[in-house]
């Protein structure tokens, strides 16, 4: 039924704006927060997310974020679209303002010259080939306390 969230083995899909959170229990009682509206990328994200330990709980529209990120509880964030009218630099900035504790990693397969530049400039910027090793996953975690941007090839 549109609208409604559904569960599954993994983790939990937005379909139309409603949270959803899979299934699966993290045996290490961690969480994590997926904001993307790509759905063969949600797909691959969860399920590295789940490899990882993380329970996740997946939504659609950056726009809900906040909402989601004001419940607390997670442990990190995975943004693949930036806030309207901000940069990727900027939106990390805005979710580690939300959630200080928590790791924000963006990760985007469209990446200007400036997203590149801003990123390197923070010292946050790594570039990683799709699929997404669930190996490499807890690396890029633990870089990305103060924020991380991985341009996706």
């Amino acid at each position: 039924m549109a609208g409604d969230g559904y569960t599954s083995r993994r983790s939990t899909h937005t379909t139309t704006g409603m949270a959803k959170t899979m299934a699966k229990p993290a045996a290490s009682g961690r969480s994590a927060l997926l904001v993307c509206d790509s759905p063969e990328l949600s797909t691959e994200l969860i399920a590295v997310l789940s490899d990882n330990g993380y329970r996740v709980t997946q939504i659609d529209d950056i726009k809900l974020m906040p909402a989601h990120v004001g419940k607390g509880g997670h442990h990190v964030m995975v943004l693949t679209q930036p806030f309207e009218g901000m940069s990727w630099h900027r939106t990390i900035k805005a979710a580690k303002s939300m959630a200080p504790g928590c790791s924000v990693m963006v990760m985007a397969s469209h990446v200007t010259e400036m997203d590149i530049r801003d990123a390197l400039s923070a010292g946050s910027f790594i570039s990683l080939s799709r699929p997404i090793a669930s190996s490499d996953f807890a690396t890029l975690v633990s870089q990305s306390k103060n924020g991380l941007f991985v341009a996706l090839r």
